[in-house]
């Protein structure tokens, strides 16, 4: 997802393609090909809770309705916007990891993970 961001921001209209846009676009691709396969810690939400409010249910039912009804309106600024902000989470999970490590003893942390 993160790899077609540059061709979803073409297709919405918010980059124009161009020999000084592929340039940019060349070297973003291989920075996240190289996310892919670094060891860098990513935000999970498997550890935010197992159980949702019984007052929060409805709610969070409207919010994911109304979000797969956003990505089939405008499947590409919602792709893009998700690609977005997964990156700009990469620093929280970074940090939250680091934090986890300094908590947690037995948890081991080379600086190359981190």
């Amino acid at each position: 997802m993160c790899a077609l961001l540059p061709i979803n921001l073409a297709l919405t209209g918010v980059i124009e393609p161009g020999r000084e846009v592929a340039v940019v676009v060349a070297i973003y691709t291989v920075i996240v090909g190289l996310l892919m396969v670094s060891s860098v810690p990513t935000f999970s939400g498997k550890k935010l809770g197992s159980r949702i409010r019984r007052d929060l249910v409805l709610p969070l039912f409207v919010v994911v309705v109304l979000i797969v009804a956003l990505v089939v309106s405008y499947p590409f600024e919602m792709l893009s916007i998700g690609a977005i902000v997964y990156l700009l989470a990469i620093p929280v999970g970074v940090a939250a990891w680091r934090r986890l490590a300094a908590a947690t003893p037995d948890i081991e942390v080379d600086e190359q993970d981190a």
